[in-house]
């Protein structure tokens, strides 16, 4: 059983290998330190639901959650590039635990969950954008909490964590607009489809 448990850990920890050792090195790329700049003066400032790029100048061309979670790291641990990209770190170890979650539970066998997570933990494409604070990270998070509470919903005849699927995606539309909108009717066709189709 603790050997089972190991393996399951092998994601993250190969997610956790190639992406923390080199945290801290390089600079802010352009919207790394923006975005750090605002999230860290959201908690310095009067009201930290509103963004702000300087007491005078708001900035409203993104939602404030995923700003004020990175500027809640640089508020607690030190304005720091490392501390401004772990959050990302998190959010796609979020991202690798959710699509393993759904794999294993709902669609296919551990063999298959345990190699989705390794697959995707390992994808260059995947990990370099934790060298960034990426608002993508987030929004994808809370798609894939959204979906697993939709999949599940539909297996188990559970309408009530159909509707909770809602909180997760009113937590997208806070990090990145109208995305998190695609997934409702995806779920709609999904609904319809769960109906027609034997189990």
């Amino acid at each position: 059983m603790k050997r089972t448990r190991r393996t399951w850990l092998l994601p993250f920890l190969l997610l956790w290998c190639v992406t923390v050792p080199h945290l801290g090195q390089g600079d802010y790329g352009r919207d790394t330190g923006r975005y750090a700049a605002v999230g860290h003066f959201m908690w310095e400032g009067r009201h930290p639901w509103v963004p702000w790029l300087n007491p005078e100048t708001p900035c409203f061309n993104k939602p404030p959650l995923a700003l004020m979670l990175h500027g809640a790291f640089l508020r607690t641990f030190g304005v720091h590039l490392a501390v401004a990209r772990f959050p990302s770190i998190l959010a796609a170890l979020g991202v690798v635990g959710l699509t393993m979650l759904i794999i294993v539970r709902e669609i296919g066998s551990r063999r298959e969950a345990l190699a989705s997570g390794l697959v995707l933990a390992s994808t260059y494409e995947f990990f370099r954008r934790t060298r960034e604070i990426s608002l993508d990270f987030w929004q994808l998070f809370f798609l894939m909490a959204a979906a697993y509470l939709a999949i599940t919903a539909l297996r188990r005849d559970r309408r009530s964590r159909l509707v909770l699927a809602g909180i997760p995606i009113g937590l997208t539309l806070l990090c990145k607009p109208l995305v998190g909108l695609i997934v409702i009717p995806i779920f709609g066709i999904s609904i319809v489809l769960a109906r027609r189709l034997p189990r």
